[in-house]
């Protein structure tokens, strides 16, 4: 959760530095921003299925 608040103020200073920064590497930046989001994404999602399984595993355990 704070790398998505660090990532968004970076977003906010790009947008803040647009006259003087070159159009394209403020796309390329763009990219990697939302390319680490969806990294983000999978691994809050992937961490939350792996949860979800251990309090599965807990429950067979306690009901045999």
């Amino acid at each position: 959760i704070d790398l998505n608040i660090i990532l968004i103020n970076i977003s906010l200073l790009l947008f803040f530095y647009f006259t003087y920064i070159d159009q394209q590497i403020i796309f390329t930046i763009f990219y990697i921003y939302i390319y680490l989001k969806m990294l983000l994404i999978t691994f809050i999602v992937y961490s939350y299925f792996l949860y979800l399984q251990n309090i599965f595993y807990l429950f067979n355990f306690f009901i045999y």
